[in-house]
């Protein structure tokens, strides 16, 4: 009964909730593990190379756009807080 302690989010501090699903899924991604998780349906020949680099592209597109979205978050907050007139004058 030890496992019950630590399955899901059980025993998970509130600030920590999302570390074991980043884990996985960063922990899959690795070339090592995903060979022997993956392999196609009916064959069950495992993950090619090429296809393993495909996915890891697709992950990476476009990342660098992220600080940019976290920016106009930052421009909306700012915004919000300098126009907000809780008074409503």
């Amino acid at each position: 009964m030890d496992e019950i302690g630590v399955s899901g989010i059980s025993g998970v501090k509130w600030d920590a909730v999302e570390l074991p699903s980043q884990f996985m899924e960063n922990f899959c991604r690795e070339w090592d593990v995903s060979q022997h998780m993956m392999s196609e349906a009916e064959s069950g020949q495992p993950l090619p190379h090429a296809l393993y680099y495909k996915m890891i592209a697709a992950k990476n597109f476009q990342s660098r756009l992220q600080p940019l979205h976290q920016v106009a978050f930052s421009l909306v907050d700012i915004h919000l807080h300098d126009d907000y007139d809780p008074c409503g004058a």
